[in-house]
């Protein structure tokens, strides 16, 4: 079922690159946004701050690409998207008369952009740099609609199953307490202010799209056409999980979020269409955010 006949022509280096390049632009903003609390007193200084460094640090992702011999057409949209957006946050943020709305602005500005950046990264060097077509990329809808979404939510429950498995067997280990399976939605839902609505946008819209581009038809076709496929879903879930973890949620997230990435794996490489990775993907971050709200 696994197509594995048709190798990506992208390789480790462009991997290495897009990720450089998305943690220069997203981690960057994150930075200046935090320095620019310390100027809200002096509007025209910390406008030049926000200016001045993520010119900076986008500058430094475009440089990136380039060294990588890669059009940095699409990082530079990026960065210019970056800046305007917190840019544009900054200045509104101010404005607003609650204090957890004006930083719900922010941080939704700024998980927008890590998002933008995160998919353009991987445009810029599949489409831009190897002009992977749509079919090798798997951006199409599946040649049997039903079917894949069928099978999808198959594999997507084997995944929950195993899951549920993980963390009674978490809970009945003393020893085993720090690998509990954290609450990652309820720190979302407190960044974005309490508003369900920018919470749903972004994980439910945003993070699906973006995510699974990069890592489901960006990063697994690399590691897959060296490794094969076992190792390739493997490695990449692996990758996938390790970008969840965060102060505020801590390990226990890692487990959990590998799960989800092997079975999004799977599912894009037999349903052979990206799109059936991103139904699923948003259903269960929707069943998360459903569940929260359960008293």
């Amino acid at each position: 079922m696994a197509d594995i006949s048709s190798p990506a022509p992208w390789g480790i280096r462009d991997i290495i690159a897009a990720i450089i390049a998305w943690l220069l632009i997203s981690f960057g903003f994150a930075i200046v946004a935090e320095a620019a609390k310390y100027f809200n007193d002096d509007e025209t200084l910390r406008s030049l701050l926000l200016l001045g460094l993520s010119g900076v640090l986008a500058g430094a992702a475009w440089i990136t690409v380039r060294i990588a011999n890669a059009p940095g057409r699409g990082v530079a949209l990026c960065c210019i998207i970056g800046i305007s957006a917190i840019f544009g946050a900054h200045l509104i943020a101010p404005s607003t008369s609650n204090g957890n709305a004006s930083q719900a602005i922010i941080n939704f500005t700024l998980f927008i952009s890590s998002f933008i950046a995160l998919g353009v990264s991987a445009w810029t060097f599949t489409r831009g740099k190897h002009n992977a077509s749509s079919q090798m990329l798997k951006l199409l809808p599946p040649e049997r609609p039903l079917w894949a979404l069928m099978l999808a939510i198959l594999i997507w429950a084997i995944a929950l199953t195993a899951t549920a498995a993980w963390n009674w067997m978490t809970a009945s280990f003393a020893n085993l307490e720090f690998l509990e399976t954290p609450d990652n939605v309820k720190p979302l839902i407190d960044h974005m202010g309490g508003s369900w609505l920018l919470t749903v946008v972004l994980g439910c819209l945003a993070a699906p799209v973006a995510e699974e581009f990069f890592f489901r038809a960006f990063v697994l076709p690399v590691i897959q056409k060296r490794l094969g496929a076992i190792i390739a879903v493997l490695l990449s879930s692996a990758i996938f999980a390790s970008t969840h973890i965060s102060p505020d949620i801590g390990v226990g997230i890692i487990i959990p979020t590998f799960m989800l990435g092997a079975a999004l794996a799977i599912i894009y490489l037999w349903t052979r269409s990206i799109w059936t990775c991103i139904t699923i993907h948003s259903l269960h971050n929707a069943l998360a955010l459903s569940v929260a709200i359960v008293p």
